[in-house]
């Protein structure tokens, strides 16, 4: 894992990845930094493959449709962001 060579602000996730879901990857990212911040992505158009909230654990959800429209604005405000690391409740 990439991140494991610096400490990241904001990551980038896709759902479906080869070696692990970017769920996971997702968990174990805030495990291992747990200021970092968490946007996760996915081209699903099926509603029953989207992941739901509560399973997500992420800081933000983009569909890919709607990349070039948010991801920036998204990656900006979670870097601004200057709040606790997340404690049981919010992870």
């Amino acid at each position: 894992m990439a991140a494991t060579r610096a400490e990241p602000d904001v990551a980038v996730i896709d759902v479906l990845m080869p070696a692990m879901s970017g769920i996971e990857c997702a968990h174990l990212l805030q495990e291992r930094y747990p200021m970092v911040r968490v946007i996760l992505i996915s081209g699903s158009i099926f509603e029953d493959r989207r992941p739901h909230p509560h399973e997500r654990g992420t800081d933000a959800y983009i569909e890919k449709s709607e990349v070039p429209e948010r991801l920036h604005a998204t990656i900006l405000a979670l870097a601004a962001e200057t709040t606790a690391p997340r404690g049981p409740t919010n992870a």
